[in-house]
């Protein structure tokens, strides 16, 4: 998931589906930008802004943590491709 309040409906499906896959958070260790008055800025798509922007992949600097924080969390959930996303993330970063 992205994490930062962007997939608001996602703990009740969850929840709801009794999934015991883990969830790995693309955005931990991110600290979102603050949007002012935490409003959507003038569009709604699906989640709120009230703590901040969630659209944190904006930044490279963020899309670096975001990789490897992904990297992380497939090779956790499936250890025998961790030469694969170890791989597929520095590709991608080297972009």
């Amino acid at each position: 998931t992205n994490g930062l309040g962007f997939e608001g409906w996602l703990a009740r499906l969850i929840k709801s589906s009794n999934t015991k896959a883990p969830n790995v958070v693309a955005s931990r260790g991110i600290k979102p930008r603050k949007l002012a008055g935490g409003h959507s800025h003038g569009h709604s798509h699906g989640h709120s802004h009230a703590d901040g922007d969630p659209h944190a992949w904006q930044s490279v600097a963020n899309v670096k943590i975001y990789v490897a924080n992904i990297r992380d969390g497939l090779t956790k959930a499936d250890p025998g491709g961790k030469a694969v996303y170890a791989a597929n993330a520095d590709a991608y970063l080297a972009k």
